[in-house]
């Protein structure tokens, strides 16, 4: 009985293929084989005509990009160290899509990267840069790291050696128990 239903799901989908403009659905759940029939002439008369669906698309892209073009935010009052550090930055952010819609925002960032920098152009282009090679949606400070100069001293150079073998002993000590 099985491989009548086999044979049955096999030979008719080949036949109508072959005869005539139909999709066919063959699917076996449980061991019941059922097959779906779709006529394809039907959504060919449906479907509105493809030319008219172009010219349509391309005028809604043209209105959307007239929307979306705005006048050019005047950058005059970035002073000339930090103007292309700050240049970078906006085509970074023009790059992901987050533009500064108003002056007022682009003063902001500048602002707050001079804060950062402590006017220093070098130190905010190294911020710029770090904030774009972490992928970075705004600009953040720089991490205290052994890439940039510090002012304190290592432990190394503040202490004699005899210190530092007392202290590696006490430690060793604490470690083991034998606290003297």
């Amino acid at each position: 009985m099985t491989a009548i239903y086999i044979i049955i799901a096999i030979l008719i989908p080949l036949a109508i293929l072959l005869c005539s403009p139909f999709k066919i659905y063959v699917s076996c759940i449980n061991n019941k084989f059922s097959i779906k029939i779709r006529y394809l002439f039907l959504k060919k008369l449906l479907l509105p005509n493809k030319k008219n669906n172009l010219s349509e698309n391309k005028n809604v892209k043209e209105k959307n990009k007239r929307k979306r073009a705005r006048p050019p935010i005047d950058t005059g009052f970035i002073e000339a160290p930090f103007r292309e550090v700050m240049d970078k930055w906006l085509e970074y952010k023009r790059a992901r899509g987050q533009t500064y819609k108003s002056e007022t925002s682009i003063k902001t960032c500048y602002k707050k990267l001079l804060e950062m920098s402590g006017g220093d152009p070098v130190k905010a282009e190294a911020i710029v840069e770090n904030s774009i090679a972490n992928n970075y949606a705004g600009i953040f400070p720089l991490k205290n790291t052994s890439l940039y100069v510090t002012d304190k001293p290592t432990a190394s150079t503040s202490l004699t050696e005899e210190e530092r073998e007392r202290s590696f002993l006490e430690h060793i000590n604490r470690k083991l128990g034998n606290i003297p």
